[in-house]
């Protein structure tokens, strides 16, 4: 503290010469190492509300059409541009809709045009 008579350059609360309070003082940069992300699996994209529920009917789908002649692709449960463009194809033949979508509507008019109403994909029932 500083005697009577002299006056102290140091703000109240702190000796002359001690360092100003660390508030005051920008804090340190931390250095934050970067931590690599786990490896995310591949979000499959999420199904329109008209898309059949599973693979099982797609395949289905995929096979009626085939069956048809309509070139569908492999019939493999994937909505391929080739699967698609035999939807669309079936439904302008049929005069339907033109979604190039699959659809209980689409299986249905699929498995009546095909004469399926009860499908027995049984191998070798081709």
């Amino acid at each position: 503290m500083a005697t009577t008579g002299e006056r102290s350059t140091a703000p109240e609360g702190r000796a002359p010469g001690s360092p100003p309070p660390t508030a005051a003082r920008p804090a340190p940069q931390q250095q934050v190492a970067a931590v690599p992300a786990a490896p995310a699996a591949p979000a499959e994209p999420a199904a329109p509300a008209s898309q059949p529920a599973g693979d099982a009917q797609l395949r289905e789908i995929q096979q009626l059409l085939t069956m048809m002649n309509y070139n569908a692709g492999p019939v493999d449960g994937r909505l391929s541009r080739q699967t698609r463009n035999a939807i669309a194809a079936f439904q302008r033949q049929q005069k339907l809709r033109v979604t190039s979508r699959p659809s209980p509507a689409l299986l249905e008019a699929l498995r009546q045009a095909a004469g399926a109403e009860t499908p027995d994909w049984t191998p070798g029932h081709f």
